[in-house]
């Protein structure tokens, strides 16, 4: 018993010790999107160049772009030209770890009308170098707007409606069966003034 309790503790440290889970994977919808990163390797702290065509919604106009840095922080939003077109800058934020495997992810298409379809798309990956004087405490804004399109920015302030409006449904919810146990109430009063 002991041996196969020696094998056991074994065979648990040896999964554990094993070479590290492939990285997580990077699904992408792009629907006809692609981008291009202007550099391979960027310091944290400063910005990444980015290119891409296709983003252009239903409705014939570019739609709004949301690009996050590894699925995580947001960075930037970009309003593609009436073509498709994007083109802009990415600040990547000084605390970001140093290091291969970093990724920026694309993202449009609210669901509202005539911003469809839904886009994701990842880019490939960089490689991101230690900021630059070795400061990695410190934050810059992360955010840096490039617009092809408009330049105004409305599209900006409302959010895209999501979910069901439910509010008709939870009143028939409610109302019918309410509705139902009145007319059972009025139908017994009537049959017993009629039985009197």
């Amino acid at each position: 018993m002991r041996a196969f309790a020696a094998a056991a503790a074994t065979a648990a440290l040896v999964a554990l010790t094993a070479a590290p889970a492939a990285a997580a994977p990077r699904p992408s919808n792009p629907q006809g999107a692609a981008v291009t990163l202007a550099a391979s390797t960027v310091a944290a702290g400063t910005s990444l160049r980015f290119t891409g065509t296709g983003w252009i919604n239903d409705g014939g106009r570019g739609q709004v772009v949301t690009v996050k840095l590894d699925d995580t922080d947001i960075l930037t939003t970009v309003t593609a030209s009436d073509g498709g077109a994007i083109s802009g800058a990415a600040t990547v934020p000084a605390a970001t770890t140093a290091g291969d495997g970093h990724w920026l992810r694309f993202l449009a298409g609210s669901g509202q009308e005539n911003d469809t379809p839904a886009r994701s798309l990842a880019s490939s990956e960089f490689t991101v170098t230690a900021a630059p004087g070795g400061d990695s405490t410190s934050a810059p804004t992360p955010a840096v707007t490039a617009t092809a399109g408009s330049g105004t920015g409305d599209d900006l302030e409302t959010l895209p409606k999501t979910g069901v409006d439910s509010g008709p449904w939870l009143a028939g919810a409610i109302g019918l069966p309410l509705a139902g146990f009145a007319l059972l109430l009025a139908e017994r009063r009537r049959r017993r003034r009629a039985a009197s």
